[in-house]
């Protein structure tokens, strides 16, 4: 027995020594010890009071991320280095400068005062609706919210909103509203090359008129004239311009040649624009004749996303040579960054000439499709040769503020003879877009904002 109880003993002795310490603690039991699980250098005896994260524990820095990172238990306390009474947290870009928080007031100092990512806005040497303008030159709408992009010293002014009723909006900072756009002077010769950007209605915009004068050009091609025949007048301005391929002129001017036999002029210069065939016309030949143009390169005004002008097209080669060789042609030639070729044809692709499908124009005995010849009478086209395709309006694509390249020509294909004409009128700029170039009747064109037409229809009033 006293076996036993001698055994008894060891086993009792040898389970308090194990209760009692010679192990270490894991911090698993009611007792345990300082631990620092993380590696932060903090236990939760020490007030970490997350023990898994070793960016986490008391003092630790307090970024903006919905976590009380120093455990004193507020998340994102505002920290405000500069007493400005914005932290970082808040939206201060600059903590260490008083005068840059949310809403400062912009200075003029390269700094983002207002902490919206952009320096020095808001204030008036910025361009803040970026037109090219600021307040301290001359922009009397800046914001870009308030449309301020199309309102500057660089555009041009706008009189009729999308209804057709006075906008009343100052465009062009001038400190008037709606005012029509000063009359271009008249020209002062066939050689003044300005004489007929005047005519075209385009004299302030234009840096640049004249002609190559390397392709021979007659002189007695192109003018500028009041009316043409009995019926044709200015739809905008005191004039419009004239290009022909023989010697210009209606039937009552001196010197008038009948256009059934033409004026042979002596110019035969490369195809200003060759093309294949189009509809019935014949592919372009290399050389054409009796040329003539008119150049003109204009500063597209700052609220400009298109342009538009009026023509009418005329010829006697109407009717025997449709769909022919014999195709004298109007081009309409445009450089820009919208669209780049010539502009002026039909919803077929065909070029100005008898065989567009506008040519209608012309005596009701020559075709079925002819709507009578009244208008051209005094032009020398009527009658029994001849038509042309009344007012048409051609609008074509432009970069705001980019400077463009237009060059308006008429000659002669396969003869120098049985002349054609064309009228160029009323220039204008457009603030609505448009995909490309697109030529219509005038009656039925897109209307301009930008004048009001002193003769809507270009036609001798009855």
């Amino acid at each position: 027995m006293s076996r036993i109880f001698a055994v008894l003993g060891v086993v009792v002795f040898l389970a308090g020594v194990g209760a009692c310490g010679g192990g270490k603690d894991n911090g698993a039991g009611p007792d345990a010890g300082p631990v620092d699980n993380d590696g932060d250098g903090f236990t939760v005896a020490d007030g970490d009071c997350n023990d898994n994260n070793r960016f986490i524990y008391p003092g630790a820095p307090e970024p903006c991320d919905g976590i009380d990172n120093n455990c004193d238990g507020v998340k994102d306390e505002p920290f405000d280095q500069d007493g400005d009474h914005w932290s970082t947290c808040a939206g201060d870009c600059r903590d260490n400068d008083a005068t840059s928080y949310p809403g400062a007031p912009e200075l003029v100092d390269g700094i983002d005062n207002d902490c919206d990512g952009i320096p020095d806005n808001h204030t008036d040497q910025y361009d803040d609706d970026g037109d090219g303008y600021s307040e301290d030159q001359g922009d009397c709408n800046d914001d870009p919210n308030q449309g301020g992009e199309l309102i500057n010293p660089g555009a041009v002014e706008v009189q009729l909103n999308a209804d057709g009723d006075p906008e009343g909006i100052d465009n062009d900072c001038d400190g008037q509203v709606d005012e029509a756009i000063e009359p271009c002077p008249a020209g002062t010769g066939r050689n003044d090359p300005m004489g007929y950007a005047s005519a075209l209605d385009i004299c302030w915009q234009t840096t640049y008129a004249g002609w190559d004068e390397s392709l021979g050009i007659d002189e007695l091609s192109r003018g500028i004239f009041t009316d043409y025949g009995n019926t044709y007048v200015p739809v905008q301005g005191p004039d419009f311009m004239v290009l022909s391929t023989g010697r210009v002129g209606d039937s009552s001017d001196p010197g008038f040649v009948p256009l059934d036999s033409g004026t042979a002029f002596t110019n035969s210069p490369p195809h200003p624009d060759p093309i294949g065939p189009v509809g019935c016309s014949s592919a372009d030949p290399a050389t054409v004749n009796d040329y003539t143009e008119l150049t003109v390169q204009l500063d597209v005004p700052l609220n400009a996303k298109a342009f538009s002008f009026d023509f009418n097209f005329m010829s006697v080669e109407f009717p025997e040579f449709v769909c022919t060789s014999f195709d004298d042609t109007f081009l309409a030639r445009l450089q820009s960054q919208a669209f780049t070729g010539n502009i002026s044809f039909d919803s077929m692709g065909n070029r100005v000439s008898i065989n567009v499908g506008f040519f209608d124009v012309c005596a009701t005995s020559l075709d079925a499709a002819c709507v009578g010849d009244a208008d051209l009478v005094g032009t020398g086209f009527e009658g029994s040769e001849g038509g042309g395709t009344g007012w048409l309006t051609t609008t074509a694509p432009v970069v705001p503020g980019e400077k463009i390249t237009l060059t308006f020509s008429i000659h002669d294909e396969g003869d120098h003879i049985l002349d054609s004409a064309v009228i160029l009128d009323n220039f204008r700029w457009e603030i609505e877009p448009v995909d490309g170039p697109v030529t219509v009747p005038r009656l039925i064109g897109p209307p301009s904002r930008f004048v009001y037409a002193q003769n809507p229809l270009g036609i001798k009033q009855k």
